[in-house]
C-alpha cells in the first residue's frame, strides 16, 4: 500500500471520528435521495419505452377508445375499418384484443389456455417471422381464415414435442375445432400476459360471446348472428407502427386519421408503446416525474447544506492553509485534502444509494413484472437508474465540495495571528442564497404535498352516487369446469336466466340484515359499462350517438341508494315482456337535450350485435355514478329494464346486496341458486365495496405519505441549515459586532439585525418556493390526480409557518449574542 493511500485512509477516519454523526445523517440523506431519483428514472425509463418482448425496433401506438374506469376499452371493429387498418407505406396497423382464458383439448390432454385475437398483420409487420407454418388467410370482416390457429413456441413444443410437429394439427378450443398453421415466433409471447393461441378476430368473437358450438364454424347458428352484425363487435386495440421509426409522425398520421372518425364515434385514446391501461401508464409516468422533482429538491437542499457548512469553515480553515502554503505544500496536495471531507460524506451516500435502489428495482420487478417490457429495455432502464442516481450525487456533491476548496485555496496570503476571523462579503452572500435555495426547496416540497393531499381527499370525498357502506357486489361467470355458458332470453315466457335473477333477489332478501338486492349488467367496481347506440329523436340516424348502458332491475337505484334527481323508477319489477321506459343519468340527459326537461320524451335505442331495438319513454334521470371511484368522470349513460330479451345485454351479470350479506353468505346465496336454476354458471368474483374501494384509493394515499415525508425531510434539512447561517453569523461577525456595541448598539437592535435577516431569507425562499410549487401543481398534479385542485390557504400556511419556524430558530442565537460581553468578545484581539 503506498503513503498516499495511507495517508488518506487516516484522514478518512480522523474526518469519521470528528464529525461521525454529520457524516452518517448526510449520507442516509444523500443516498435516499439517490436512489428515489434513480428509481423514478428507472420506471421513466420503461413507461417511455415504444416496444414490447419480441416487437421488431420501431416506433408503436395503441388506439382504444376512452373509459375512465379503466383507463381504455376495445373499440369495434367498423371503427378500426373507419381508422383504416389497411398498411400503407407510412404506418402498419393490427387488432388485438385483451387475453381471455378458454379450455384447450388435444386428444386426451386437456387445459386452460391463454387466447387472443389478431390480424395476420401482426406477425408480418409487428413481430419477427413465425418459427413455422404460415399466418391467417383472415381478410377485413369474412370469414375466411375462421378455423385457423397459430400457437405460441412454448406450447407447441410442451404438446406437441416441437413446433414442426403442431403444424396442420387439430385442437379443439371451448368446442370449436380449429386447425394450427403456425407457430409463433419464440421471442413473442403476446401483449400483456403469456398467450399460447392467437385467433382470427371473428373466431375470437364467436369464443368470447359464447357462441361457440362444437362441428363447422359456417353451420353455426351462433355465426349466422355475427356475421349480420360483426361490424359492431368491441373487442380489438389497435396497434400502430411506423416504418420510419419517429413517434412523433406515426402519432400526426394516427391522429389525423382519428380525427376523420364519425362524430358518433366515441373518443379514442392514443397512447405512446403497448398498452391496454394508457391511464395507469401515465399516472405512474407523472408520479416517477413528481418523484424525481422531489428527490432532487432533497438532493439540492442536502447538497446546498454541505457547501454552506463547508464554506462557514473557509474563515477558520484560511489561516492554516495559509501556514501550510508557507511551509511548503502543494496547492494540489491542498487541494485533494480539502476534498477528503465532503467526498466521504458523498462517498458514503453513494453507497447508500445504490443499496436502496437495488432493493427498490429488485422489489419492483416482483411486484410489476408484467410493465417491465423485454430484456434490453429493462436493463436500459437499470443503466439509466444507475446513472440517475449515482450522477445526481456526484455532480451536486461535486459542486457542493468544490466551490469551498476552490475558495480556500484562492487566498494566497500569509498567515495571521489573529484569533477571530471574519468572512467576506462575497462568502457571505453567497452562504446566505444557499440557505434561501434551501428554504425555497422546503416551501416548494411541501406546498406541493400539500396540494397532493388536497387533490387525493377531494377525490376521495367526491360524490360517487352510490353509499359505498355495506354493499356486497357478486360478478357470474362460467362453473368451474365449465368451457362457458350459453342461454336463449324470451319476450314473454320465464327462461333460466329469468329465473335465476328473480331468485336471487327474492332469496337475497330473506338473509338477515339485508335490505335490498339487485340484478344488473354494471356494478360498483365492476367492469366497464358496454355502448349502445341513442337516437333522442325520431327520424333514424338524425343525432345518434354511442353511450354506455346497463341493464338493471327495478331495485337498482334504492340498493345503491341512488335517489333520482326527478322522474320515477320503472313501473313494476317483472322481468318478462318487453321494455318501454329507461332512466338516463344527468350527464347524459344535458348532453342529449341540454336545458329542456326530457321526462316522457322517446328515446330510440340500437344495439347492433344483438339486433336489439327498442322504443322507451324516458321516466327518471338519475344521480351520475362513478363505480370506480372519486376519480372516475362521469360518462352519459343510460339504464333499462332488465327484462325479456334484454337479459342478452346482461352480460357480465352482477347481483348487488345492501345490509347484513358479508361476501361469504352473498357467494354461497347466488352459488346455491344457480346449481338449481342455471347449473353451467355460479359466482367468479364477490367484492366488499368499501373494503375494494380502500385498496384502490390506498396506492394513492401511500404516494401522498411518501411525498410528504420527503418533504418534511427538505424542510428539516433546510432548518438545520438556516440554523448554522444564524449561529455562523453570529460567530464569524463576533468582532464586529463587540465594536459596535462599543460605539452604541444595543443588545436589542443586535438581536433585531439577526432576526431580521432571517425573516428577509424565510421570506424570499417562501415566495420563490410558492411560485415554483405552482408551476409543479399545474403541470403535474392537475394531470395526475384529474382535479384542479390549488389552494392558496394551503400555500400561505405552509409560507407562514416557514416564516415562524424562521423567528424561532433565531432565538437561541439570539440568546447566545445577549449574553456575550464586548470584552469577552474581544479578548485576544
Amino acid at each position: 500500500m503506498s503513503i498516499a493511500s495511507i495517508t488518506i485512509s487516516r484522514e478518512l477516519r480522523r474526518l469519521f471520528r470528528r464529525s461521525r454523526w454529520l457524516t452518517l445523517f448526510t449520507a442516509a440523506l444523500l443516498g435516499l435521495g439517490s436512489a428515489c431519483s434513480g428509481v423514478s428514472t428507472f420506471l421513466l425509463a420503461v413507461l417511455s419505452s415504444n416496444s414490447a418482448p419480441g416487437l421488431i425496433p420501431g416506433a408503436h401506438l395503441t388506439v382504444a377508445e376512452q373509459m375512465p374506469q379503466s383507463g381504455s376499452v376495445p373499440i369495434p371493429w367498423v371503427t378500426l375499418k373507419n381508422l383504416g387498418i389497411a398498411p400503407t407505406s407510412d404506418v402498419g396497423f393490427a387488432a388485438y384484443s385483451q387475453p381471455i382464458h378458454l379450455t384447450l383439448d388435444v386428444g386426451d390432454h386437456r387445459e386452460v389456455a391463454t387466447v387472443a385475437g389478431t390480424t395476420p398483420s401482426l406477425f408480418t409487420q409487428f413481430t419477427e417471422p413465425l418459427s413455422r407454418g404460415s399466418t391467417f388467410t383472415f381478410i377485413d370482416n369474412s370469414v375466411a381464415g375462421a378455423d385457423e390457429a397459430i400457437m405460441s413456441m412454448k406450447m407447441a413444443s410442451r404438446i406437441f414435442g416441437s413446433p414442426s410437429s403442431a403444424i396442420q394439427k387439430l385442437i379443439i378450443l371451448n368446442g370449436r375445432t380449429l386447425r394450427v398453421i403456425g407457430v409463433a415466433p419464440a421471442s413473442f409471447q403476446g401483449f400483456w400476459e403469456p398467450t399460447d393461441l392467437w385467433l382470427t378476430p371473428y373466431t375470437f368473437a364467436l369464443l368470447d360471446l359464447g357462441l361457440s358450438r362444437t362441428g363447422n364454424a359456417s353451420a353455426s347458428s351462433g355465426d349466422v348472428m355475427l356475421d349480420k352484425h360483426w361490424d359492431e363487435y368491441p373487442v380489438f386495440f389497435v396497434l400502430a407502427e411506423s416504418h420510419v421509426h419517429n413517434a412523433a409522425i406515426l402519432r400526426s398520421l394516427v391522429m389525423s386519421r382519428v380525427a376523420r372518425l364519425p362524430s358518433n364515434t366515441l373518443p379514442l385514446e392514443v397512447s405512446d408503446g403497448v398498452t391496454r391501461d394508457p391511464l395507469k401508464d401515465h399516472e405512474l409516468y407523472v408520479w416517477a416525474r413528481m418523484m424525481l422533482i422531489m428527490s432532487s429538491l432533497l438532493l439540492a437542499v442536502v447538497c446546498c447544506n454541505v457547501c454552506g457548512i463547508l464554506l462557514a469553515e473557509v474563515p477558520i480553515r484560511r489561516e492554516e492553509l495559509r501556514l501550510r502554503q508557507v511551509l511548503g505544500a502543494s496547492p494540489l496536495r491542498l487541494f485533494v485534502e480539502e476534498l477528503t471531507r465532503p467526498g466521504l460524506i458523498i462517498g458514503s451516500g453513494l453507497v447508500a444509494g445504490c443499496v436502496m435502489y437495488s432493493v427498490a428495482v429488485t422489489s419492483l420487478i416482483r411486484r410489476e413484472g408484467d410493465l417491465l417490457g423485454h430484456t434490453g429495455v429493462t436493463l436500459f432502464a437499470l443503466v439509466a437508474g444507475v446513472i440517475a442516481s449515482s450522477g445526481l450525487i456526484g455532480v451536486c456533491g461535486l459542486v457542493a465540495a468544490m466551490i469551498p476548496a476552490v475558495r480556500l485555496l484562492k487566498d494566497t496570503g500569509l498567515p495571521r495571528p489573529s484569533t477571530t476571523s471574519t468572512e467576506s462579503k462575497v462568502s457571505r452572500t453567497f452562504i446566505i442564497l444557499l440557505v434561501v435555495l434551501e428554504v425555497s426547496c422546503a416551501v416548494m416540497a411541501l406546498t406541493v404535498s400539500g396540494q397532493l393531499a388536497l387533490a387525493v381527499s377531494a377525490t376521495a370525498n367526491q360524490d360517487v352516487g352510490f353509499a359505498v357502506d355495506g354493499l356486497t357486489t357478486v360478478e357470474m361467470g362460467p362453473a368451474q369446469g365449465s368451457s362457458g355458458f350459453t342461454f336463449i332470453t324470451s319476450g314473454e315466457k320465464s327462461f333460466p336466466l329469468q329465473r335465476l335473477a328473480a331468485s336471487v333477489i327474492s332469496d337475497g332478501l330473506r338473509i338477515p340484515g339485508v335490505q335490498s338486492v339487485s340484478a344488473s349488467s354494471c356494478a360498483p367496481l365492476g367492469l366497464s359499462m358496454k355502448t349502445i347506440i341513442i337516437n333522442p329523436s325520431e327520424s333514424p340516424g338524425s343525432d345518434e350517438r354511442a353511450v354506455s348502458y346497463c341493464v338493471v332491475s327495478r331495485t337498482f337505484f334504492s340498493t345503491l341508494e341512488n335517489t333520482l334527481v326527478r322522474g320515477r323508477l320503472f313501473t313494476d319489477d317483472v322481468m318478462t315482456g318487453e321494455a318501454s321506459e329507461v332512466v338516463l343519468n344527468q350527464k347524459l340527459a344535458d348532453t342529449l337535450f341540454g336545458g329542456s326537461d326530457p321526462i316522457g320524451r322517446t328515446v330510440m335505442l340500437h344495439h347492433p350485435v344483438w339486433d336489439l331495438e327498442v322504443s322507451a319513454r324516458v321516466i327518471g334521470i338519475s344521480r351520475d355514478l362513478r363505480f370506480a371511484g372519486g376519480a372516475e368522470s362521469a360518462t352519459p349513460s343510460v339504464f333499462l329494464p332488465l327484462r325479456g330479451n334484454l337479459f342478452t345485454l346482461a352480460t357480465p351479470l352482477y347481483f348487488t346486496f345492501r345490509g347484513g350479506a358479508g361476501p361469504r353468505q352473498a357467494r354461497q346465496l347466488v352459488d346455491d341458486v344457480a346449481a338449481r336454476t342455471m347449473p353451467n354458471v355460479a359466482a367468479v368474483r364477490v367484492a366488499e365495496v368499501r373494503e375494494e374501494l380502500i385498496q384502490r384509493e390506498r396506492p394513492q394515499y401511500l404516494r401522498v405519505l411518501f411525498t410528504f415525508i420527503g418533504a418534511v425531510m427538505t424542510g428539516g434539512v433546510s432548518a438545520v441549515g438556516l440554523y448554522g447561517l444564524l449561529l455562523h453569523m453570529v460567530r464569524s461577525r463576533r468582532r464586529e459586532i463587540a465594536i459596535r456595541m462599543c460605539f452604541g448598539l444595543t443588545r436589542g437592535k443586535a438581536n433585531l439585525m439577526l432576526i431580521k435577516q432571517s425573516l428577509i431569507i424565510a421570506i424570499a425562499g417562501g415566495l420563490t418556493g410558492i411560485l415554483g410549487a405552482r408551476i409543479i401543481v399545474v403541470t403535474y398534479v392537475h394531470r395526475t390526480i384529474g382535479i384542479d385542485v390549488w389552494s392558496t390557504y394551503c400555500a400561505l400556511f405552509v409560507t407562514v409557518t416557514a416564516i415562524a419556524g424562521a423567528l424561532l430558530l433565531s432565538i437561541v442565537p439570539a440568546i447566545e449574542m445577549r449574553r456575550a460581553q464586548p470584552s469577552e468578545l474581544l479578548r485576544g484581539e
